[in-house]
This record gives C-alpha cells, sequence and structure tokens, in this order.
C-alpha cells in the first residue's frame, strides 16, 4: 500500500464469516459471504514498514492460517511493484514464458511435465481431464478449477497423493497474473488445449503490459 495516501478495503467472503483485524491499526471489519463491507486508513506512520493482519472470528480449522502482512512502500516503490504486478518480471516473456519459469522455481520440485509420478500429479495432460479426488466428486480441470486449487491447495486433493496436500497454500503468495501464467503454461502442455485461447491471452497480456508501461510512463512525465 503506497505510503501517505487513503486506502479503502471493499471486502466480501467467498465461504464462511471472516473478521479483517489489523491490530497496529486498532480497527476490524467483518467479512461476510454474499455481502460487502468496507473500511479505510491512511497509512501514513512509515514507509516500508509492515503490519501482520489476522481472521478474529474463529472460522474453521484453517483458522490459525488466516494470516496475511500490509506492507507500507513509498510512492516510486509502491507503483514500481503494481508495474511488476502488470507487467511480469521480464517485458520480453509470454505468458507461457512466465509460467514455466515460475514453474521452475516454485512447482517443479513435486510435478513433473513429462507425465512420471512425483509429490504431486504430473502437469502432463492435466488441464482438460477429469480427476478423482479425495472427498470431492470428479471435476475437469479447467482454468476456474486450476484457479481456485492453486491458491488452496486443500480444496480436493487428487487421489493417490494423500490428504491433506503436501502442497502449500498460495493464496497471497501469488497475484492474478501468476496464476493466470501457470494456467496457461498448463494448458500448453495438455493435448486437450485450446490454442487459439492462449492466443487471445497473450495477445491480451501484450495489451497490458503496454497499458502498463503507458500509465508509469505518464506517471513519470507528471
Amino acid at each position: 500500500m503506497p505510503a501517505g495516501r487513503p486506502v479503502k478495503l471493499i471486502m466480501t467472503s467467498d465461504d464462511v464469516l471472516h473478521a479483517f483485524f489489523i491490530p497496529d491499526f486498532r480497527t476490524k471489519m467483518d467479512v461476510i459471504p454474499n455481502r460487502y463491507t468496507s473500511m479505510w486508513f491512511l497509512p501514513e506512520e512509515k514507509e516500508n514498514a509492515v503490519y501482520k493482519v489476522f481472521c478474529a472470528e474463529y472460522c474453521g480449522d484453517k483458522h490459525s492460517e488466516m494470516g496475511a502482512q500490509i506492507r507500507v512502500l513509498s510512492a516510486k516503490a509502491y507503483e514500481d511493484t503494481i508495474f511488476k504486478w502488470a507487467n511480469g518480471p521480464d517485458g520480453k516473456w509470454t505468458l507461457r514464458d512466465y509460467g514455466e519459469n515460475l514453474y521452475k522455481g516454485k512447482c517443479s520440485s513435486c510435478h513433473s511435465i513429462d507425465g512420471s509420478p512425483n509429490t504431486g500429479p504430473t502437469w502432463k495432460n492435466h488441464f482438460g481431464y477429469s480427476h478423482d479426488y479425495v472427498d470431492h466428486a470428479p471435476a475437469v480441470a479447467d482454468d476456474q478449477w486450476l484457479n481456485d486449487h492453486i491458491l488452496n491447495s486443500q480444496l480436493a486433493v487428487v487421489k493417490g497423493y494423500g490428504k491433506p496436500s503436501q502442497m502449500p497454500v498460495f493464496q497471497g503468495q501469488l497475484n492474478a497474473l501468476q496464476v493466470q501464467s501457470l494456467i496457461v503454461y498448463m494448458r500448453t502442455l495438455s493435448d486437450k488445449k485450446d490454442q487459439a485461447q492462449i492466443d487471445a491471452d497473450e495477445a491480451a497480456y501484450i495489451k497490458q503490459k503496454e497499458a502498463a508501461a503507458k500509465a508509469k510512463a505518464d506517471g513519470v512525465a507528471k
């Protein structure tokens, strides 16, 4: 979050009642399914500060894992971070390139791409196919399914890989662009890939990078 600039959060829950609690700010707000609540604050105390966020409502057996951080950055560092989130770490990369590099850094130790078994299921021909899960009906690993289960690996576990999953929860660790790039990379590893959709996603990514670069250039000019 940018130092010295008011921030408003508009919040809702996908599952049960939570409470967004920032002890250092002395503020807390319920986060409720099928309803929007909001809070605002002005992070002005100091730059490069880190504040802990907790859930103050007992929300289930993973309640103790509902932690996050607020990082207060200078205006320049904030704009640079937002630009990186929109653009990726390398402006020359395609979405597939970005996904492949994320895979090598975060996923390759547990997931193969050649069909061989590992700690987790292989990514070869994972996208587009129906899989059997522990405590869950069979489901097709499409874009939405992969998005949800990359961010929360404990939602459903492929049969044969134990319960609970050994995969960490990436909610709060991966941004939307990173998740999208991983999914595009997984699509390219499947014989059920839709190349037209991959091409459309890549074209949208190029436009997104161009818009981010223009916004940053305009900000520097001002």
